[in-house]
């Protein structure tokens, strides 16, 4: 996985479970790895993030239904 995937999935994995270290620590390398700041804003506000790319969505969404289901 490709390191804006992988710092995209700890970003929304941070958000859900209310990790605030892992969150702070993990904003700056998203940031680096290419995830865009107007994504990582809409995450950090609860919001789906509408504006990131496809692959980026998936993984959200895929995360998402992970933890609803319990999976």
């Amino acid at each position: 996985v490709p390191p804006r995937l992988s710092e995209f999935a700890i970003l929304v994995t941070a958000k859900l479970w209310r990790a605030q270290y892992e969150w702070f620590a993990h904003v700056p390398q998203a940031t680096r790895a290419g995830v865009k700041p107007e994504t990582i804003a809409d995450l950090h506000k609860g919001r789906v993030p509408k504006s990131a790319p496809k692959d980026e969505r998936a993984i959200y969404e895929f995360i998402q239904e992970l933890y609803k289901s319990g999976a």
